[in-house]
């Protein structure tokens, strides 16, 4: 939520379970149609955070499988929305939500500059 909060106070509009492609099964947290800018926020535990995931004691198999499919998922989805042209930006949710945002705004600026040098390259004969 701060991230969004931020984001919006910013000026930035955006899009929140989005999928960008019928044939996905899985949602952007956070898209930026126009753009193709997607934001993958990831929790520690559910996504195994190099830093800060943590592996459980109790049914360590079961987690050990349902966390592999997670991260395989993870993997499996960035590489669908690359193929589409998406820019995909993850975030964890240990990192500052200023840093994170102004992160997320910049990718936004970038490819907003690189979507009207693309218009006026093609309005030039």
């Amino acid at each position: 939520m701060a991230i969004r909060r931020l984001l919006h106070r910013s000026g930035l509009r955006f899009r929140l379970q989005v999928r960008p492609d019928p044939l996905m099964r899985q949602r952007i947290d956070i898209a930026f149609m126009t753009e193709k800018v997607a934001v993958d926020i990831r929790g520690c535990f559910w996504h195994r955070c190099a830093t800060h995931g943590t592996k459980p004691k109790a049914n360590a198999d079961r987690w050990a499988d349902k966390l592999d499919r997670n991260v395989a998922r993870d993997q499996h989805t960035v590489q669908r929305l690359t193929e589409l042209g998406w820019d995909v930006i993850v975030v964890w949710e240990h990192e500052d939500p200023k840093e994170a945002s102004e992160r997320i705004r910049n990718a936004i600026l970038a490819r907003r500059a690189g979507l009207k040098a693309t218009t006026t390259e093609r309005a030039v004969p």
